[in-house]
């Protein structure tokens, strides 16, 4: 929202208009034109209209770029999109479905009842995300993975109960000891007194 009302403010001395005069020929009062140039409030899709017609950027407003520098940006972040919801597991006719659900919230973020855009977009654009990503299959396979291999790191303490050098070593360092050879023996491994004894000798130092 900051940087939006920052450029609102460059876009209406670009074209050399006071406050008062750009409000006025938007259709709004000096007092809401501060308002959206200090970031209180988010104008309505009537305003932007009105503003566009007066030379403003709309591309530059709300992106930062202007209109000659938004199709290689928009093809860059469409790719980017596209391959985020290929690698979380998501088909085109998905994106699709996803899209489409959206529109409704677009529809009030330009309501014009005064609502900021942090403020919508915390309201009702995020929650709605996080359905989306609650769904991917990726996601979910994260979520059913076990982060540790319980039976690796059972036979990681066997062992170092088994090492005279890990188990002469202090608590702290035993913890170091069993941490590094589970990482040396890798998920799904096999611990060996060779990487017990790597390990408390790296923990020893």
């Amino acid at each position: 929202m900051k940087n939006f009302s920052l450029r609102l403010k460059e876009e209406r001395e670009r074209i050399t208009l006071t406050q008062a005069a750009f409000a006025k020929l938007c259709g709004v009062g000096k007092t809401a034109q501060y308002t959206y140039e200090s970031g209180q409030r988010f104008p309505d899709a009537g305003y932007l209209a009105a503003a566009e017609g007066l030379g403003v950027d709309l591309s530059y407003l709300f992106s930062g770029m202007r209109e000659d520098e938004k199709v290689d940006y928009d093809l860059a972040r469409w790719e980017l999109f596209d391959g985020m919801f290929a690698a979380l597991g998501f088909s085109p006719d998905d994106v699709e479905k996803f899209s489409r659900s959206i529109i409704p919230l677009l529809h009030d973020a330009w309501s014009g009842d005064g609502e900021s855009r942090e403020e919508w977009r915390s309201a009702k654009l995020l929650p709605a995300v996080l359905e989306i990503l609650k769904a991917s299959p990726f996601i979910k396979g994260l979520a059913d993975k076990p982060w540790v291999n319980v039976e690796l790191l059972e036979s990681v303490l066997r062992a170092i109960d088994e090492s005279d050098a890990a188990r002469s070593l202090p608590a702290i360092k035993r913890a170091r000891v069993a941490a590094l050879a589970y990482r040396l023996a890798g998920d799904g491994g096999k611990v060996s007194q060779d990487v017990i004894e790597q390990a408390a000798l790296l923990a020893a130092v």
